[in-house]
């Protein structure tokens, strides 16, 4: 019986703590409930900046990625990738290197994360990586 009453306070604990963040962090900000990262990571070849919008509501989203490589300890401006400004749930600027073109270098990724409304358009963030920038997937945002 002790066993019992401990793992349903557990759970009753667990599903106070969701349903808490829910209240204060998703419901408030359901219009602005996106998230944003950029990364230039090595492991996985890649240097991109991408915006999303955390609940898959297709807006206008347009997302700018700056690369930079590090020459001998200065970082070097090599080009700008911009996604298409056009109505999604997931804004992606960037490129892979082994998706056969093999481009990619150790640098810096500066993003811009933007959203439209009507004929104004908003910056969310700007975002700026030299590494993988795992602890940041999945942060909502808003």
């Amino acid at each position: 019986m002790k066993n019992q009453t401990k793992r349903f306070s557990t759970l009753a604990l667990v599903f106070t703590a969701i349903t808490l963040f829910v209240s204060i962090f998703v419901m408030p900000n359901q219009a602005s409930a996106f998230g944003w990262v950029s990364r230039s990571c090595i492991v996985l070849g890649a240097q991109e900046s991408i915006t999303w919008d955390v609940l898959g509501v297709t807006r206008t989203l347009y997302t700018g990625s700056n690369h930079y490589r590090n020459e001998r300890g200065a970082m070097v401006f090599l080009h700008g990738v911009r996604s298409p400004q056009e109505p999604t749930a997931h804004s992606y600027a960037g490129h892979i290197a082994f998706n056969g073109t093999g481009e990619y270098w150790i640098g810096r990724v500066d993003g811009f994360h933007w959203e439209r409304f009507g004929t104004n358009w908003r910056r969310w963030a700007t975002t700026q990586a030299t590494d993988c920038n795992a602890a940041q997937w999945g942060f909502i945002h808003g």
